[in-house]
C-alpha cells in the first residue's frame, strides 16, 4: 500500500510539474507574441544588409549571399524570395540555374501556387546528382502541401502516396545527417511509429536554440507526442516551435495556429484568439494564401467566442461597478450617519462629564457635610455626657450635705440621653440595626422592643461608626467603666460571622456603600 501511494504521489507530482512548465512556456510565448514586431525589424535589417552586400559583391560570390538572402525571405516574404530566385536563375548557368529553379518552385509553394510549383520542378529535365536530394525535397514539400489542402479524399490519398515516395527518395540521396533524421521521423509519424519518431528527433532537439531548424524539430516532436497521447508534451513542443518561429520572423507557420485550436478546445478562448489573430496577420503579411484561407475558416468561430466572452466580461464588470457604486453610496451614508452620531455622542459625553463633575462635587460636599454632622454629634454626645457627669457630681455632693430634707435628682437623665442618641443616630443610619445583624451570628442578633432604640452593644458600635474608637472615650460618653466597654467589644467580635479582626471595619462601613455605588456609577 505504501508503494502504491508513493507511485500515485510521484505521478501527481510529475503531472503538476508538467502543467506548471507548460503554463510558464505559454506566458513566455505571450510576451514574444506581444513584441514580435521587434524580431521582424531585426530580421529585416539583416536581410537589408545581405541585399546590400550581395549587390556590392563580385559575381562569383553573389550566389552564396543570394542563397542566404533567399532562405531569409522564403518563410518571411515568399514573393521577395521568388523574385530573388527568378533573378538568380536568369543570371546563373548550368547546375546553379537548376538550383535556383528548385528554389523558385519552393517560393511558389510558399505562396500557395502548388500546381505552378510542380510545373517548375517538372521543367527540370536532367537534375545532377548533388542536387537530387534538394530536387526530391521540393517534390515532397509541394505534394505534402497538396495532400494537406486537397478537397477530396482520392486526391488527398494520391498526393500522400507521392509524398511518401519522394520521402523515400530523399532518404536514399541525402548526405545530411540532420535531414535524414528529420525525414525519417516524418516517415515514422506518418506510419504511426510515434515512440520511434521521438527517439529519432530528441538528438536534434536543443532547448537553448531558437532557429528555424529547431522550429521544425519541435513541431515534429509535438506530432509524435500527440500520437502517444502526451498532451502536455505536445503543448510544450508547440510552444517551443511557435517561439522559434517568432524569433526567426517566420510568417508561414503552423505551430501557433494549431496551438490556438487546442487551447480553444480547452476553454482558453482569450489566448486562442490572440494566437489565431497573430497567425492570420502573419499569413496575410507573408502572402501564404492557402494558409490564410485555412486560418480564416477557424477565425470567425474563435472570434465570436472571444467577443461573447468579452461581452460577458463587460456585463460582469458593469454589474460589479453598479454594486461597487451602491456600496460606496451606502458607505458614504454610513460615514455621514456615524459622523453625526459621533458628534452627538461627544456632546452627550461632554454633558455627562459636566454632570459627573457636578455630582462628584456634590458627593464631596455631602461627604463633608456628613463628616461635620458626625463631628457635631460626637461633640454633642460629649457635652451631654459632661453635663450628666456634672449633675451626678452635684447629686453626690447634695447627698453628702443634705439634711433631713429628701432631695433626689432625676435618675432619668441618662436614659433620656440614650434615647435621644438612639433616635438621632438611627435617623442618620436607618439601616444600622439590619446591617449590623448580618455581621453577627443569628442567635446574637438584636431585635428592638421599641422602634429607634439600641442596646448597649449596638450603642458602643454606633459610637465607633461615628469615629469614636477609644474605649476610654466611649466609657466616658456612655458612663461605663473601661473594662465594661472592652468586654462588650470583645464579646461582639467573637460573635462575628466572618473574620473577627475585620468586624469593626465592616461595622464602620455600614450605610456608606450607597454613596460609593452612586459615585462609581457616574464615574463609569
Amino acid at each position: 500500500m505504501k508503494l502504491y501511494g508513493l507511485l500515485i504521489t510521484s505521478c501527481l507530482s510529475v503531472g503538476v510539474g508538467a502543467y506548471a512548465q507548460t503554463d510558464a512556456m505559454l506566458l513566455r510565448l505571450d510576451s514574444l507574441v506581444a513584441v514580435r514586431h521587434r524580431f521582424e525589424q531585426m530580421h529585416q535589417l539583416r536581410l537589408d544588409s545581405l541585399a546590400e552586400l550581395c549587390s556590392n559583391s563580385p559575381s562569383d560570390k553573389r550566389d552564396s549571399i543570394a542563397a542566404m538572402l533567399f532562405d531569409g525571405y522564403l518563410s518571411y516574404r515568399p514573393d521577395s524570395a521568388y523574385a530573388i530566385a527568378t533573378e538568380r536563375r536568369e543570371a546563373s548557368y548550368n547546375t546553379e540555374c537548376i538550383r535556383w529553379q528548385i528554389n523558385r518552385a519552393l517560393a511558389m509553394n510558399a505562396m500557395g501556387m502548388y500546381l505552378e510549383a510542380v510545373s517548375a520542378v517538372d521543367s527540370i529535365e536532367h537534375c545532377p546528382q548533388h542536387l537530387r536530394s534538394m530536387y526530391y525535397s521540393a517534390y515532397r514539400t509541394i505534394y505534402g502541401a497538396l495532400s494537406d489542402y486537397a478537397a477530396t479524399g482520392s486526391y488527398k490519398d494520391d498526393y500522400a502516396r507521392l509524398t511518401d515516395a519522394y520521402r523515400d527518395s530523399i532518404l536514399q540521396t541525402t548526405t545530411s545527417h540532420t535531414d535524414k533524421l528529420i525525414v525519417t521521423a516524418d516517415k515514422q509519424i506518418v506510419n504511426r511509429q510515434y515512440g520511434e519518431a521521438v527517439r529519432t528527433l530528441l538528438p536534434l532537439y536543443v532547448p537553448s536554440e531558437y532557429s528555424r531548424m529547431q522550429a521544425i524539430v519541435a513541431y515534429s516532436l509535438s506530432e509524435a507526442y500527440a500520437g502517444e497521447g502526451q498532451s502536455s508534451l505536445e503543448l510544450e513542443m508547440l510552444c517551443r516551435s511557435a517561439m522559434c518561429d517568432i524569433r526567426s520572423s517566420v510568417k508561414e507557420y503552423i505551430s501557433l495556429w494549431k496551438l490556438a485550436t487546442i487551447l480553444y478546445s480547452r476553454g482558453d478562448t482569450r489566448r486562442a484568439y490572440n494566437y489565431l489573430k497573430c497567425s492570420l496577420q502573419d499569413a496575410t503579411q507573408g502572402k501564404a494564401r492557402l494558409r490564410t484561407n485555412t486560418i480564416s475558416t477557424m477565425y470567425p468561430i474563435i472570434e465570436k467566442s472571444y467577443m461573447d466572452m468579452e461581452a460577458a466580461q463587460r456585463a460582469r464588470t458593469h454589474r460589479l461597478l453598479v454594486v461597487i457604486s451602491l456600496l460606496t453610496l451606502a458607505l458614504a451614508v454610513a460615514v455621514v450617519y456615524v459622523s453625526v452620531q459621533i458628534v452627538r455622542l461627544n456632546a452627550v459625553r461632554r454633558r455627562l462629564g459636566k454632570a459627573n463633575a457636578q455630582l462628584q462635587t456634590a458627593n464631596e460636599m455631602l461627604a463633608q457635610t456628613n463628616r461635620v454632622k458626625e463631628k457635631y454629634i460626637a461633640r454633642y454626645l460629649e457635652q451631654c455626657s459632661y453635663y450628666i457627669a456634672e449633675i451626678e457630681k452635684c447629686r453626690r455632693i447634695i447627698d453628702k450635705t443634705k439634711n433631713n430634707t429628701d432631695i433626689r435628682p432625676d435618675d432619668n437623665y441618662l436614659k433620656n440621653f440614650y434615647a435621644d442618641f438612639d433616635r438621632a443616630f438611627l435617623a442618620i443610619v436607618p439601616t444600622f440595626i439590619d446591617e449590623f445583624n448580618q455581621l453577627v451570628e443569628p442567635q446574637y442578633r438584636y431585635e428592638p422592643l421599641e422602634p429607634s432604640t439600641l442596646n448597649t452593644e449596638l450603642r458602643i458600635f454606633a459610637l465607633i461608626w461615628l469615629g469614636i474608637e477609644r474605649s476610654e472615650q466611649i466609657a466616658h460618653l456612655l458612663q461605663y467603666s473601661n473594662s465594661t466597654i472592652y468586654n462588650y467589644r470583645t464579646r461582639m467580635r467573637n460573635r462575628a460571622t466572618g473574620d473577627r479582626d475585620e468586624f469593626e471595619a465592616k461595622v464602620t462601613a455600614i450605610g456608606r456603600h450607597a454613596q460609593t455605588d452612586i459615585s462609581n456609577f457616574f464615574n463609569t
